[in-house]
């Protein structure tokens, strides 16, 4: 009969292959000695030998994707300007488009919109070219 101290010997010895009679003996009647088994097998990963030249076969085999195109939405400008004219009758309608014009005037003259405006234009500016760019390279 093994003593726990060579079970567990015996099981870190030799991880992989069929137990010995007298270990699987022991192991059936020793609870604490089947769950250390259990807990080093598990905590033990997988062994996964990948095949020579496994990614080039399945790259090989996967069909060429098409390039995809954007949609295009060319009512999107005309249903944007439907909108924006609407607002603007309902603002000139109720009488508050002189207020908002004013007020509008008054935030635009200040040094600080004036810069953040700048730096808003410059960021859209340099994204367009640098998307015109990439696309021609």
């Amino acid at each position: 009969m093994l003593s726990c101290d060579e079970v567990r010997r015996q099981m870190s010895a030799c991880p992989e292959g069929s137990p010995s009679p007298a270990l699987a003996e022991h192991l059936s009647r020793c609870e604490p000695c089947l769950e250390a088994g259990l807990d080093a097998a598990l905590a033990r990963p997988p062994e996964v030998r990948v095949p020579e030249h496994f990614q080039q076969r399945v790259l090989a085999r996967l069909p060429a994707a098409a390039p995809v195109e954007m949609p295009e939405y060319p009512w999107v400008p005309v249903a944007a300007s439907i909108l924006c004219a609407i607002f603007l009758a309902a603002l000139w309608w109720s009488g508050d488009l002189a207020r908002l014009l004013a007020l509008l005037d008054d935030t635009v003259r200040r040094p600080v919109v004036l810069l953040a405006i700048g730096g808003v234009e410059t960021a859209l500016s340099l994204l367009w070219f640098w998307r015109v760019w990439s696309e021609d390279r």
